[in-house]
C-alpha cells in the first residue's frame, strides 16, 4: 500500500529536478551510488594462462529528495518494496526497482520517478595476460630459452652456431659461446651443392630431409650434415617429392631421401604432433619462446604464435637475438626446445618473423612423401616421423 509522510527540510543540490514553471515549485533528488560488488581486478587461470580480470562494478542509487516552492508538502510513496523516504527526505532502497512518488500540498501535485535499480558498470576491460601456468608446456618452452639467455649477451658472441663456418675446406666449428651450444643442432644443414648456406634442410629421419617446396634441392644435389665435433657428413639426395597438395605456396612442404643413412652422431628431430593444441592453449598470450634459424645459421628468438607462426619477442633479453628473416632464409626450420631436445613446427615460406605450413597438420602426409621419395630413390627405408611426445605436460582439452 501507498505511505505518505510530511517532508521536512530541502534546498539540497540537485542532480536530477522536476519542476512547475507556474508555481516555481522545484523538486530534486540528489543521488549517492552505492557500490555493491566487482570493480576490483583479481588474477584468473584460464588453460595454461594467467590473466588479471577486471570485474565490473554493480551499483544502484540512493539519496536524498527535497522540495522548494512548496509549503504543506506531502510526499506519498506508491512502491514502498522498493524504497522509503523519511521525514528529512532521505532515501533508503530496500530492492531494485523504480521508486514513485508524488509530492503534494493542496494547490499542487507533483510526481517523481527515481531509479533505484540495480545496474552493472558499462566497461570495456580486456583480460591482460601475467604469465604462464607452473608445469605447463609453455612455461617449459619460455624457461627451455629464457633461462639460457641474459643481457649481457649478444647477437655476434652468442648467437652463430659456428664460429668457424668455412664451406670450402670444409671446416665447421661449432661456437661454444652459443646460447643454446648443448642442444643437440645436428639435424641442421648449413650446405648444399644447389646454394650453398641457402635453400637449406632439416633431418626428419636418419634418411630424410624436410625444406620448402618453392626453394627446392634436386636429385643429385649433395647435402652436409656437421657432428657436435665438427665431423662433416655428406649425402646425396636420390629421391624428392613435394606435398602432394602442394600449389605456391602451400602447403610448402618438399621431402628428400639420401643415398644412405645418416651416423648416430646425427640426431633427427622430432616433429611438432598432431595433438600440440591440447598442451598449448593461449600461445598468443603466453608467448612460450621458439628457436628460429637463417641461412647464416644464426640461433634466432621468436615468440610461438601458432603451429605455423610466430611474433617477433617483446621480452627485452629474447630481442637480443630477434632478427626479420629474409630472401634466401626460406627453408630454414623453426623449432621448439622440449626437453633439451628439437621439436619441428616449420619450415619457412614467408619472412618477417617466421610462417609456413605447419608440420603438425601434416604428419600422415609426411610419411606418405616419405614412401614416395623411397619409391624413386629405389628403397624401402620403413622410416616416419616422430613426432614430439608432449604427454609429460598438462593436457587443456
Amino acid at each position: 500500500m501507498p505511505t505518505t509522510i510530511r517532508l521536512k527540510g530541502g534546498g539540497i543540490a540537485a542532480m536530477r529536478t522536476v519542476g512547475l514553471a507556474d508555481t516555481g515549485a522545484l523538486v530534486s533528488h540528489d543521488y549517492v551510488t552505492v557500490q555493491t560488488s566487482g570493480g576490483t581486478t583479481q588474477q584468473e587461470t584460464l588453460q595454461d594462462a594467467v590473466f588479471n580480470v577486471y570485474t565490473a562494478a554493480t551499483y544502484h542509487r540512493e539519496g536524498n529528495v527535497s522540495v522548494q516552492g512548496m509549503a504543506d508538502v506531502e510526499i506519498v510513496n506508491l512502491t514502498p518494496s522498493v524504497g522509503t523516504v523519511a521525514e528529512d527526505g532521505g532515501i533508503t532502497r530496500l530492492s531494485s526497482g523504480i521508486l514513485k512518488l508524488l509530492i503534494k500540498n493542496s494547490i499542487i501535485t507533483l510526481s517523481l520517478n527515481l531509479d533505484l535499480t540495480d545496474k552493472t558498470e558499462e566497461v570495456d576491460q580486456p583480460a591482460v595476460y601475467v604469465s604462464t601456468v607452473a608445469g605447463s608446456l609453455a612455461e617449459h618452452l619460455s624457461d627451455a630459452v629464457d633461462s639460457r639467455i641474459d643481457n649481457t649477451m649478444t647477437m655476434n658472441t652468442n648467437g652463430k652456431i659456428y664460429s668457424t663456418q668455412d664451406h670450402s675446406t670444409p671446416s665447421y666449428v661449432r661456437n661454444i659461446n652459443l646460447w643454446c651450444a648443448d642442444i643437440d643442432l645436428t639435424c641442421i644443414s648449413p650446405w648444399n651443392s644447389r646454394n650453398s648456406n641457402k635453400r637449406a634442410g632439416t633431418l626428419i629421419t636418419p634418411r630424410h630431409v624436410l625444406n620448402a617446396a618453392h626453394y627446392p634441392l634436386s636429385n643429385g644435389d649433395t647435402i652436409r650434415f656437421i657432428e657436435a665435433d665438427g665431423t662433416v657428413h655428406t649425402r646425396t639426395i636420390a629421391g624428392t617429392t613435394n606435398h602432394p597438395d602442394y600449389s605456391p605456396h602451400y602447403p610448402d612442404l618438399r621431402l628428400y631421401t639420401l643415398d644412405s643413412d645418416l651416423p648416430a652422431a646425427i640426431t633427427p628431430c622430432t616433429v611438432m604432433p598432431a595433438d600440440w593444441n591440447e598442451y598449448l592453449v593461449n600461445n598468443s598470450d603466453n608467448r612460450p619462446a621458439a628457436l628460429l634459424l637463417d641461412q647464416e645459421e644464426k640461433a634466432l628468438v621468436a615468440d610461438l604464435r601458432t603451429n605455423s607462426a610466430f611474433n617477433f619477442p617483446t621480452d627485452a633479453d629474447r630481442m637480443i637475438f630477434s632478427e626479420s628473416l629474409i630472401s634466401g632464409d626460406s627453408g630454414n626450420p623453426g623449432f621448439l626446445i622440449v626437453n633439451g631436445e628439437l621439436v619441428l613446427v616449420t619450415v619457412w615460406t614467408y619472412g618477417g618473423a617466421g610462417s609456413g605450413t605447419p608440420v603438425s597438420d601434416n604428419i600422415a602426409d609426411l610419411n606418405a612423401m616419405i614412401a614416395t621419395t623411397d619409391a624413386q630413390a629405389g628403397v624401402s627405408t620403413g622410416y616416419t616421423v616422430t613426432e614430439a611426445d608432449f604427454s609429460a605436460f598438462p593436457n587443456y582439452s
